[in-house]
């Protein structure tokens, strides 16, 4: 699998942006330097320029730092200069393509705002989402819509607007979305798991952990929605296998 060539400097230079981040402790520090973020982009974009792989890296960390944390710390960090999400992205995202970067961005926030807050609602306070719900908001809580942008960039092109309203195009970005969120899901299951049978716990896999009520995780999702014979946790593991089946299926479907 060809891998960028900036790799190494990518590597050295966001191991140093990790340390110097205003809003990381020395735990955060550790946990995101051996998260292997700046391989992941490095593969997935091997014909990327550097400064767009570190946008990207960038990003991927504060936004996943930011999900577990309060809203009222997600939405100062946006508010915040030395822990601006812009600082990399204004020098890759040009003007061309800067009202759709503010836009998901700002779709994105309003999601993951909404969903942090539900996150910290009592159980008695909240109303058990639906799975069509809970869809719903993910695909807009999830960076894929945002990193729709800087495949165009990295590429580019534009996708004309009037082609985004494409009944066809929208089922496809639907279904690369619910692919990456069910996907992730089951990928960090099989991490939880591991941790707890070796009795540790990752500092970033918290709020997936079936406890206290957390309805933002297609599982539970699944065990609390009646329109969905899901009684146990297997048959929720179950069930969202066969929905990352059927939404591989319909990406296929919508590329062929």
């Amino acid at each position: 699998m060809p891998i960028n060539e900036n790799f190494s400097k990518l590597e050295e230079e966001y191991n140093q942006w990790v340390n110097n981040f205003p809003l990381f402790g020395v735990q955060e520090c550790t946990v995101y330097k051996g998260e292997q973020l700046p391989l992941f982009v490095s593969l997935c974009f091997p014909t990327a320029k550097l400064e767009a792989l570190h946008a990207m890296v960038t990003y991927m960390t504060v936004i996943i730092f930011l999900d577990h944390k309060t809203a009222a710390l997600y939405i100062a960090a946006f508010d915040n200069p030395a822990a601006s999400l812009a600082v990399w992205a204004s020098t890759v995202v040009g003007a061309e393509y800067r009202l759709d970067y503010l836009q998901e961005n700002a779709a994105f926030t309003r999601a993951t705002v909404q969903e942090v807050v539900e996150r910290q609602a009592k159980e008695v306070d909240k109303a058990k989402p639906t799975l069509e719900m809970y869809l719903l908001n993910c695909r807009n809580s999830v960076t894929t819509r945002t990193f729709f942008v800087y495949v165009q960039v990295i590429n580019g092109f534009k996708v004309p607007k009037e082609l985004w309203g494409d009944p066809t195009v929208q089922a496809l970005k639907h279904t690369v979305t619910d692919v990456n969120l069910i996907g992730n899901v089951l990928g960090l299951f099989v991490v939880i798991f591991c941790q707890i049978l070796v009795h540790t716990k990752h500092p970033l896999l918290q709020k997936e952990l079936i406890a206290d009520g957390v309805s933002h995780n297609i599982l539970t999702v699944l065990m609390q929605d009646s329109s969905i014979a899901c009684s146990d946790l297997r048959q929720a593991i179950d069930c969202t296998s066969n929905l990352l089946v059927e939404a591989l299926d319909r990406f296929n479907e919508c590329r062929a």
